[in-house]
């Protein structure tokens, strides 16, 4: 798997090179794991199902953390080389909401934190 490499500010960088930054297998999973996790329903326009309903889930009154878990999971499950996703928590402590998931491919293991 490669994919265009995002830095720690979800930006696309470029190598001392001066190339467009590539990642590849493990580096690349996490990667697009980010960019699933943090893709808001509707924002794809070429396909508007896609993405995270995170209006009506988790930043709505009232909260819905179980939807939005259902949601991430669904578009975890649904990224080519992805064995299985599992477990996952959350929690929200003064506001802010947590979770960290696990998601196996065939590449071995990574550890979401969002």
């Amino acid at each position: 798997m490669l994919t265009f490499g995002i830095d720690s500010n979800n930006d696309l960088y470029l190598t001392s090179q001066g190339n467009l930054g590539i990642k590849q297998d493990l580096e690349a999973m996490g990667d697009i794991y980010i960019n699933k996790a943090q893709t808001r329903k509707g924002e794809l326009i070429y396909d508007e199902e896609k993405g995270i309903d995170f209006f009506n889930t988790i930043f709505g009154e009232p909260c819905y953390p179980d939807v939005f878990q259902n949601q991430l999971i669904s578009e975890l499950e649904n990224t080519d080389e992805t064995q299985s996703v599992s477990g996952f928590t959350q929690e929200i402590n003064n506001g802010v909401y947590a979770y960290t998931v696990n998601c196996q491919t065939t590449y071995g293991e990574i550890t979401l934190n969002g």
